[in-house]
C-alpha cells in the first residue's frame, strides 16, 4: 500500500523483527546503522540493562542517540541472538548511512497503532486491518516526513504482527515475498 511514495504494509501475526533477523540476517546487515527506539515493550531503551550492556560491550560501535539504541546492521543478528532481543513490542529504523535525525518518540510502527481514534488491535479481520493501515498512512504524515528528512530506508515495528514502512519497493517486495501472510509458515501454523 503506497501513500505519496511511502510503502506501508503488515506481514501478519507470526512475523516479527526477531523472526526477520534470525531468518535472513543479510536483510538487516545491509544497513550501516539501525536505531532501536522500542525494545521488548520499552520505549525507554536507554534505561534497559540489556541496552546499557550492549553499549558497554561494543563501545564506539553501539551508542544512544536521542532516545534509541544505535547498532551497526552487521551486528543485528548476533546482538539479537546473544542478548536475547526482540521479545515484546519492538521498533527499529534502518539507515544506509549515519542517521541525520533520530526518531521522534511519537513515531512508531508498533502496536497499538492509532488512526482517527481507532486502534489496530480493534481490527476484526484482514479487510479492516488493511483499512486501518490506509488510515494510519493518511493520518501520520510525520512518519513520512521524518523518514524522508532522516533518510531512513526502512522502519519495522512488531507486537501485533509486523508493520513496515519504506520508500524502497525492492525492500517492500522482499519483506512481502519472504514473510508476507501467505508466505510465512511458523511452527504454530496448522497443517
Amino acid at each position: 500500500m503506497e501513500h505519496q511514495g511511502l510503502l506501508v504494509g503488515w506481514l501478519g501475526l507470526r512475523a516479527s523483527i526477531g523472526v526477520i533477523v534470525e531468518d535472513k540476517p543479510s536483510l538487516i546487515a545491509q544497513f550501516t546503522h539501525c536505531v532501536i527506539s522500542c525494545l521488548d515493550s520499552s520505549k525507554d531503551v536507554q534505561k534497559l540493562r540489556t541496552a546499557q550492556r550492549i553499549v558497554q560491550d561494543f563501545s564506539g560501535e553501539c551508542l544512544f542517540p536521542g532516545e534509541g539504541l544505535r547498532v551497526p546492521g552487521t551486528r543485528g543478528a548476533a546482538l539479537a541472538r546473544d542478548y536475547n532481543l526482540f521479545n515484546g513490542f519492538d521498533s527499529m529504523w534502518c539507515f544506509y548511512k549515519e542517521p541525520l535525525i533520530p526518531p521522534e518518540p511519537e513515531l512508531h510502527l508498533v502496536g497499538p497503532m492509532r488512526a482517527e481514534g481507532k486502534l489496530v488491535e480493534d481490527a476484526n479481520n484482514l479487510d479492516e486491518l488493511k483499512e486501518f493501515i490506509e488510515l494510519f498512512k493518511e493520518h501520520n504524515p510525520k512518519l513520512r516526513e521524518w523518514m524522508q528528512a532522516s533518510e531512513c530506508a526502512l522502519g519495522l515495528g512488531d507486537g501485533f504482527g509486523l508493520t513496515y514502512a519504506t520508500f524502497n519497493k525492492v525492500l517492500a517486495d522482499e519483506l512481502e515475498n519472504n514473510w508476507g501472510k501467505e508466505k510465512f509458515s511458523g511452527p504454530n501454523d496448522e497443517q
